[in-house]
């Protein structure tokens, strides 16, 4: 099963990049997230309160996260190639006539790779909930969402550690590309390099950050609702 959703969000992947030639990129990688989130939660996971729950707070947070993303990336004016890539010999064989806008490719590629990270947590908080409710089915709302934002901060600790690990390589070349070429340190924060990089990881940090409290938040509710209807 995991194989199975594995080959589906690729086949997924494969066909939003195809169908951002033809629609919305914000529209497509958003169906795009719907779909992944449905293969990895429900169908890996199965229906169950604690797959809802991580499903509804990570397409919460991705729409949030788009619409932030959208206007800091705006700000910063990210997509399109930066100072090491305009220079690439490759690049010469390449046509610039695509008729895509890869300001908005470049906002909506980056939400998409933050969705795995948010998935992970959303179902670690999630489940770990689960498991502290079921051996204790008379736990208040109150105790249970602070349990779930305990779990949370050890989760989120090593997840922006592993997310900040996994950038170090872009970072340690373009820091020997900029020291080799004697860039100063104004020319290297206001560099659009620099920036795609550290705006990948604060976004990825603050979506990480946000999915913990709307997981936990999210969990209670469903579960109440459970039990009342239950009852």
């Amino acid at each position: 099963m995991t194989l199975m959703a594995l080959l589906g969000n690729i086949t997924v992947f494969f066909c939003s990049v195809y169908l951002m030639k033809y629609n919305d990129p914000y529209k497509i990688v958003f169906v795009d997230i719907i779909f992944m989130c449905l293969l990895t939660l429900l169908y890996q996971n199965g229906v169950n309160v604690k797959t809802i729950s991580a499903l509804i707070a990570v397409l919460a947070v991705s729409l949030v996260l788009i619409k932030i993303t959208k206007y800091i990336a705006g700000a910063g004016n990210i997509g399109g190639y930066n100072e090491f890539e305009m220079y690439e010999d490759n690049l010469m064989n390449l046509s610039v006539n695509i008729h895509l806008n890869i300001h908005d490719v470049a906002i909506s590629m980056l939400v998409l790779g933050v969705t795995g990270a948010l998935i992970d947590i959303a179902v670690a908080v999630t489940s770990s909930m689960h498991e502290v409710w079921v051996n204790n089915r008379n736990i208040s709302e109150d105790n249970l969402y602070k349990t779930g934002m305990t779990l949370g901060k050890s989760i989120l600790g090593s997840t922006i550690n592993t997310m900040w690990f996994a950038c170090i390589g872009e970072f340690l070349l373009m820091f020997l590309m900029f020291r080799k070429y004697q860039y100063s340190f104004p020319h290297l924060i206001n560099s659009k390099a620099f920036f795609d990089i550290i705006c990948n990881i604060f976004l990825s940090a603050a979506g990480c950050c946000v999915i913990v409290p709307v997981s936990a938040f999210v969990f209670v509710k469903i579960l109440k609702y459970q039990q009342k209807k239950e009852a």
